[in-house]
């Protein structure tokens, strides 16, 4: 069965729903905001290429898989509006750059960014500057960069 579309009230019967996987399915993050008690929500593999989340969305959301998707750097601000979110999973999305302060996500713990676009060979985007956003990141305990084409570790604009 292939999901592509919710009808938002309809969720609203899913009150003490935590956990949702609605992965390979192309349906929109924004769709599933009626429930409210989803703390775990698996969205890999649904070519979202926006966010668009209202502040007070998913109030009690910590952990979000977004992996295998086209999710662009200008919308990862949006993700600021789900205040407890602990686990961020960004892997596989074409990114080369982050934005430049990522203090939003201020209780993320673990952010995994595999198997994107970012390098150390970059003449658009200076690696320097990439860390120097992670390091905004006030909680950040994990960090996954693998699959990535980084040739060192860029410390060269942090403070």
């Amino acid at each position: 069965m292939n999901i592509t579309d919710v009808t938002e009230e309809d969720l609203e019967f899913f009150k003490n729903l935590t956990f949702l996987d609605i992965s390979d399915k192309h349906v929109d993050m924004h769709k599933l905001a009626n429930l409210t008690a989803l703390e775990e929500l698996d969205l890999q593999y649904n070519s979202l290429d926006m966010l668009k989340l209202a502040d007070g969305s998913f109030p009690a959301l910590h952990t979000l898989h977004l992996c295998y998707n086209k999710i662009p750097p200008g919308h990862i601000q949006d993700l600021g509006a789900l205040t407890e979110l602990r686990i961020l999973n960004l892997g596989s999305n074409f990114l080369s750059t982050l934005p430049t302060d990522m203090s939003f996500l201020a209780q993320l713990e673990e952010l995994n960014l595999s198997a994107n676009s970012f390098s150390s060979f970059s003449t658009l985007v200076n690696p320097g500057a990439l860390f120097k956003a992670l390091s905004t990141v006030p909680r950040l305990k994990k960090l996954n960069l693998s699959r990535n084409k980084f040739a060192e570790f860029h410390s060269s604009e942090l403070p």
